[in-house]
């Protein structure tokens, strides 16, 4: 079950990749209609949004996960995790589904078939890609780490030292585990104007949390590194970080507009000074264009006289942060995994009633539950004998009542041919028709096997047969467990299992010794009989 485990997680890293390309195409709408020569909201407040609907597109679909609901809508993809029915390797399968199909055209839809190894190469990729990006980040905080160590300290303000150096061009903001700083260029220590205004503006970053949260987009980037709404949503930040800390100075600091945008001219003039961009730094005018600093001098003589509606601005983030929540949750609908968990095939049995026999939802059974529910190729073998299974059921019903069999063994007929009258098993057995007799068996019970006549294609004479044999294994073992296991094994092996384990536990002898599992696979076809809509 380890495989169904990496695909639930996959789906889960799928829907997260989705929602972070939604997300940000949502705060880019708002940014348009917010506008650009007189910005309706405050840069603080679209920050705090940018920030909400990022790690929301992250948070909602892990919340999500965890949540044993239906899906919302019907799914346009879904995320095939159970087990081949013919192989034993597990595989993935994402496919459309559109509305409009039939049950037998959904059932047959191609896709992209991710078998176990494909499905384990692709995680290499992604691991690997995680390895490298991840390895590089964890490499520049080193990097930061010594930078940090090499310069004197001047003074402190509350918890950040500030430090100076001759060895750094511009006043950068960084943040490590135990360690708030602001690092000043030496020959800033002459210019106490501009040297105030670089304080001020590189402690704000601190106040905003934006030295610590470019860590956490950091390792967003690591994770997501081939998803290019990721390394949009970091630009979109650094941008945003600094116009927030641009505006908090003007209209907090009551800094003038004049002496800002001179101070802000003299970094990007400290800039050109050619060095390595450390992850982790955070300064006034670092990886800004020309039209980008135009854009900041021009929005800082307007701080001061259009301030955000608080009242508006709260409704739009409210709604935005539900809008995202709405997205995360009905994503669930987009990408549908199709397995069944324990819970819900036990509680699909509880809602069964009259069994005759005893059903038991344990690995075994949902394995092959999900064999038939979980896999396109079971899912069309079962959806296609319940079309075929009207032909077949009065008489089949018929002969049920005549033998005093369960309703239930209905799903035997189902599970061995899917009711294909013309079904051939492969050699040596050649079992044949929808009840699946090999020839000696047939021949015991008064069908005609020949070269010139196979009765064993005639239904209503098979079912006889088949409810014949059935109610005669049950009265030698006297349980339908051990009866049906012994319709497909023998009676003599399923004797010979009992005396050398010394039980007549079905499940325990299925443990033992199991031929493909054919107990489990009949009650799981017995679960599905009475719930048909799992396979919709």
């Amino acid at each position: 079950m380890a495989i169904l485990t990496l695909l639930s997680y996959l789906r889960v890293y799928l829907e997260i990749s989705l929602l972070l390309g939604v997300s940000f195409g949502v705060f880019r709408t708002l940014e348009i209609v917010n506008g650009k020569s007189r910005p309706y909201f405050s840069q603080t407040w679209l920050l705090k949004v940018a920030y909400i609907l990022f790690f929301s597109s992250i948070l909602f679909p892990i919340a999500a996960s965890h949540i044993p609901s239906r899906v919302l809508l019907r799914p346009s993809a879904q995320v095939w995790s159970g087990i081949n029915r013919k192989a034993s390797d597990p595989y993935a399968l994402i496919t459309s589904v559109k509305p409009e199909q039939s049950s037998k055209e959904t059932s047959i839809l191609s896709g992209v078939v991710l078998k176990e190894k494909t499905l384990i190469g692709f995680l290499i990729i992604l691991i690997t890609g995680f390895l490298f990006v991840g390895g590089k980040f964890l490499a520049n905080l080193l990097i930061l780490r010594r930078v940090l160590r090499a310069q004197f300290k001047i003074k402190k303000i509350g918890s950040v030292f500030v430090l100076g150096s001759e060895g750094i061009a511009v006043p950068f903001s960084a943040w490590l585990p135990g360690k708030t700083v602001v690092a000043i260029p030496i020959e800033l220590l002459s210019d106490l104007r501009n040297l105030r205004i670089a304080l001020k503006h590189e402690i704000q970053h601190h106040r905003q949390w934006d030295t610590r949260l470019v860590h956490a987009l950091e390792a967003c980037k690591a994770l997501f590194f081939w998803n290019p709404a990721v390394y949009l949503w970091t630009r979109l930040f650094t941008q945003l970080q600094e116009l927030a800390c641009d505006e908090t100075l003007i209209t907090t600091h009551r800094i003038a507009p004049q002496m800002y945008g001179r101070c802000l001219v003299q970094a990007a003039e400290w800039a050109q000074v050619p060095r390595t961009k450390i992850v982790g730094m955070m300064c006034m005018a670092a990886g800004h264009s020309d039209s980008e600093l135009k854009k900041r001098i021009e929005l800082i003589f307007t701080y001061n006289f259009h301030l955000p509606r608080r009242r508006l601005s709260t409704v739009i983030a409210l709604g935005v942060f539900i809008l995202i929540g709405s997205v995360a949750f009905a994503s669930r609908s987009v990408i549908q995994d199709r397995k069944i968990t324990k819970s819900e095939a036990q509680a699909l049995v509880d809602g069964m009633s009259g069994l005759k026999i005893p059903i038991t939802v344990n690995d075994s059974v949902l394995e092959k539950l999900n064999q038939f529910v979980g896999t396109p190729e079971g899912r069309k073998y079962v959806t296609e004998g319940l079309s075929r299974m009207p032909v077949y059921q009065p008489m089949i019903e018929r002969k049920i009542k005549e033998y005093g069999v369960p309703r239930e063994v209905l799903a035997v007929g189902l599970f061995e041919s899917g009711f294909d009258k013309g079904a051939v098993s492969p050699t040596p057995y050649r079992a044949t028709g929808i009840w699946q007799f090999v020839k000696n068996t047939a021949r015991r019970y008064d069908l005609i096997v020949n070269d010139h006549t196979d009765e064993r294609l005639d239904p209503e004479k098979e079912t006889t047969a088949a409810m014949r044999y059935l109610s005669d294994l049950n009265g030698q073992f006297h349980d339908w467990r051990l009866a049906i296991k012994a319709y497909n094994e023998g009676e003599r092996h399923v004797e010979g299992l009992i005396r050398k384990y010394k039980t007549r536990d079905p499940w325990k002898l299925e443990q033992a010794d199991s031929k493909e599992g054919y107990l489990s696979g009949a009650l799981a076809m017995m679960i599905i009989l009475k719930n048909p809509k799992i396979v919709d």
